[in-house]
């Protein structure tokens, strides 16, 4: 009878000791996204966050678009963007329109900002918001006419949906493309900063985090572009996302732009 007993108990004790080990274990998520949210955030504050939520992360940094639409199609259970969704959104439009974006949801965690990278060669150092403009948009294609040197001036940035293009071209253009003749778009945001590095006309748009460690100079103006970071649920977020969103935050409060 205690034989039976004893084995009634392992049967019925059996199962819920297994559920609470894997109470135990550490919930996983992959999240995919922008480069600039990756380099400012994930690389130095990964293994802090972690440890706050509670949350293991894998990560693969590619670009913000690229984040949204493996999201969208199951392949990563975040992502991570560098600009605002709406303006992420309706770059993702227009290169897969039938993507269903209406559950995408935004939690911002910090911000950065836009550098204006020029050649270390470019006695040019501040420019006023509206020059800026102009160059974006064609207007002044001459580094003589803003007193440079007699050089056309090279647009340098990556593909539209990287944060730092679709942050400028929503805060300075109105959404407008980058009109500049003879730009030079790159897919990788690492390449803006080499190509400004060797380009003697060029004006980049960059990640201020890559600018510095790439010591190109960067202009000032007299208006920020600031880069919103954020994490991207479909739908409402998971317990353990809502952890790690919040776990973000809290480490990354006193991270200067």
């Amino acid at each position: 009878m205690l034989g039976a007993a004893v084995l009634m108990v392992s049967a019925l004790v059996g199962p819920w000791a297994a559920v609470a080990e894997e109470a135990v274990e550490p919930a996983s998520l992959t999240i995919q996204g922008s480069t600039t949210f990756h380099a400012r955030l994930l690389q130095p504050f990964k293994g802090d966050i972690e440890a706050a939520s509670g949350v293991k992360l894998s990560v693969i940094a590619n670009k913000s678009i690229w984040g949204l639409m493996a999201l969208l199609e199951g392949r990563t259970d975040l992502a991570m963007i560098s600009a605002s969704l709406a303006g992420e959104i309706e770059a993702l439009k227009r290169i897969a329109p039938s993507l269903q974006v209406e559950r995408l949801q935004e939690f911002e965690v910090s911000r950065t900002r836009v550098a204006f990278a020029v050649h270390p060669g470019n006695p040019v150092r501040r420019l006023p918001i509206e020059t800026v403009k102009a160059i974006l948009t064609g207007r002044i294609v001459n580094w003589s006419e803003v007193g440079g040197a007699d050089l056309p001036i090279r647009v340098v940035a990556t593909q539209d949906g990287g944060g730092t293009v679709v942050a400028v071209r929503s805060q300075l253009l109105g959404g407008a493309p980058i009109g500049a003749a003879d730009a030079i778009r790159l897919e990788s945001a690492k390449h803006v900063v080499k190509a400004v590095q060797q380009e003697p006309g060029a004006f980049g748009i960059a990640q201020m985090g890559l600018a510095q460690q790439g010591g190109v100079p960067e202009l000032a103006t007299d208006l920020v572009v600031e880069q919103p970071l954020s994490i991207v649920t479909l739908g409402a977020p998971s317990e353990a996302a809502s952890r790690l969103i919040e776990a973000a935050r809290a480490v990354t409060a006193g991270d200067t732009m």
